[in-house]
């Protein structure tokens, strides 16, 4: 009932995204470009940011520390390729076992003017239980995809309306370590199983000493 109800949400998007696909501006809706990597650039991929989680909770970037994260930045309106990654993320969350409890998925808005506070709480509820959306002011959201790196434009299809726009962004799953720091960088289209084992290289290493509470 969830993927139907999620299905339903998305189609007359689908519509508003056949209009677009001559669009130049789309080519940065879903990087494919970038590559898994283990760098001392994404090791600096941390900084402080405030952001409200989809139950309303104020966060910051010190409430998820000692538990990896697996962070995606997306927005609810994405027509294909963001649900599709969200589901990646759950599955590689639910493939470590009991593992999985060090992990929180958190799905970041890039569309902080429709994504509110309960359209993210009825959206996340489609993917795993432990998903937390996180949103903000525009302001905010801009700190957040600067700390991460993540690249996001606003553009529109042909006669659409005000509130039907597409947004352009970097479409990677950022695995990020207890201590804050950026350990991996996905490609989109990778697999949850490829996700998963990488996850446990890193618990191996980390010696799961990763025992700070962060928000559950």
């Amino acid at each position: 009932m969830a993927a139907e109800k999620l299905m339903m949400r998305l189609v007359p998007i689908l519509a508003v995204l056949a209009l677009g696909l001559s669009l130049a501006a789309p080519t940065l809706a879903h990087e494919t470009k970038l590559k898994n990597q283990e760098t001392v650039s994404l090791g600096n991929n941390r900084g402080p940011f405030e952001l409200v989680t989809h139950r309303g909770q104020a966060v910051t970037n010190e409430s998820f520390l000692g538990k990896f994260m697996l962070v995606y930045f997306g927005y609810t309106h994405c027509p294909d390729v963001c649900p599709l990654d969200l589901q990646t993320v759950s599955e590689a969350v639910d493939m470590l076992g009991g593992d999985g409890d060090q992990v929180r998925p958190l799905f970041v808005t890039v569309d902080p003017k429709r994504d509110t506070v309960p359209v993210l709480a009825d959206y996340v509820k489609n993917f795993h239980p432990r998903m937390i959306g996180l949103t903000g002011s525009a302001g905010q959201i801009a700190s957040a995809t600067r700390v991460y790196r993540i690249r996001a434009r606003k553009y529109f299809p042909p006669d659409a309306e005000d509130d039907q726009y597409l947004i352009g962004h970097s479409a990677a799953i950022v695995l990020v370590g207890p201590d804050g720091a950026g350990l991996s960088l996905y490609p989109q289209g990778i697999t949850a199983e490829d996700i998963a084992k990488d996850i446990r290289r890193f618990m191996i290493v980390s010696g799961g000493k990763n025992t700070r509470k962060g928000i559950r």
